[in-house]
């Protein structure tokens, strides 16, 4: 399915309900990793099948809300797993991670293990498929960085990193694939060999500001 191009209004909630939809194979398919400790077979674009529990989406942090500030982002989401991070950069680009098992610690200072974990692409603005959400398996080891100065961090490349009060600086960035993996089909034009700038596929360049990022915890029922 397509993920919808994000809306311009600012109070809009960024998760759609068709990102939502979109989103819900690769969530159960890392709860399922979590629970066997093993990779799930991927199909096209990473999907894995919509069967398992109903996902309940709750939003526990709005960086707009907060001044773009990363240490009240710790203080809403640090030692939680599950989280859905979903960026809107100032190129519209629409991105974002889930974590997994892992969990932030804004005293940590270092990479945590998180199993399930995933980077995903879900609205590139101007390229060959513009909506088709896509998801990049993240490598456990060293797929989540906590720092208190940090925004939410995926990879040890960085693969996505915001930074504190990113809605005024480009110090964001994305480094993207360093740690994540591929899945095994790609939607025509975003290839490998489609002379693709990885490091702008995510967010639309290599550093960037940020419009507005929310987290959601993400359980089961």
């Amino acid at each position: 399915m397509a993920a919808q191009a994000p809306t311009s209004a600012p109070t809009a909630q960024l998760l759609t309900d068709q990102m939502q939809q979109d989103l819900t194979p690769h969530i159960t398919a890392s709860l399922a990793t979590q629970r066997s400790g093993s990779a799930p077979a991927t199909t096209s674009c990473g999907a894995t099948g919509t069967t398992g529990p109903r996902l309940v989406f709750t939003r526990i942090y709005r960086a707009s809300d907060h001044n773009f500030a990363s240490h009240q982002f710790h203080g809403d989401c640090d030692d939680t797993p599950n989280l859905l991070v979903v960026v809107r950069t100032e190129h519209r680009y629409l991105c974002g991670g889930f974590t997994g098992s892992g969990s932030w610690r804004g005293n940590r200072f270092n990479y945590s293990e998180a199993q399930g974990a995933f980077l995903f692409s879900a609205y590139r603005p101007g390229t060959a498929d513009e909506t088709t959400l896509i998801a990049f398996p993240l490598n456990p080891a060293n797929a989540l960085y906590s720092h208190g100065n940090y925004g939410p961090t995926f990879g040890n490349g960085h693969d996505l990193y915001i930074t504190h009060l990113c809605n005024a600086n480009t110090n964001s960035y994305s480094r993207f694939p360093y740690a994540c993996n591929f899945p095994a089909t790609m939607p025509k034009g975003c290839g490998r060999r489609d002379g693709i700038e990885w490091d702008r596929f995510l967010c639309g360049a290599g550093s960037f500001k940020v419009l507005e990022y929310e987290v959601y915890e993400v359980t089961s029922c």
